[in-house]
């Protein structure tokens, strides 16, 4: 009690690009929402596009998408999907994403949602891996504090 919040009204502008190219969703935590939105455009619309879907998360319980960006993925023949989790399960990763690990795929665009260092670092991996910072699109849940830092 006594607790002040401060919110704003929703927004975001993280949107699948048109082509035909590689996509990379890579999120974190509750970022993976813009993603799996990204996902599921791609899976109702039976896309053929090349989808390479990277997730961290601390465990399997607290993904809050994680049925519908699993099933999702499994409706797409070129999906692929890559989870990291601080406390692994059989077929996962242990601690935090790293493209360092991943074969992305060439000419691939980059769709990155999560916690700021999260994103910060993987779009670092990414620019050292070959992608253009042109090619990656991202979304930050909050203020836009991106080049402030």
């Amino acid at each position: 009690m006594g607790d002040i919040l401060e919110i704003s009204n929703p927004y975001g502008e993280i949107t699948l690009k048109g082509g035909e190219g590689p996509v990379v969703l890579a999120s974190a935590g509750i970022g993976c929402t813009p993603t799996a939105s990204i996902l599921r455009s791609l899976a109702d619309s039976g896309s053929d596009r090349q989808v390479l879907v990277l997730h961290a998360e601390s465990d399997l319980e607290s993904w809050a998408l994680r049925s519908q960006m699993t099933d999702d993925v499994e409706r797409l023949d070129g999906a692929d999907l890559q989870l990291w989790l601080e406390r692994p399960v059989e077929g996962t990763k242990e601690g935090f994403m790293s493209l360092r690990e991943v074969d992305l795929p060439a000419n691939a665009s980059l769709y990155l949602c999560g916690p700021l260092p999260f994103m910060k670092s993987i779009r670092n991996e990414a620019i050292n891996a070959g992608i253009p910072a042109t090619k990656i699109h991202y979304e930050v849940f909050g203020p836009d504090i991106w080049l402030a830092s």
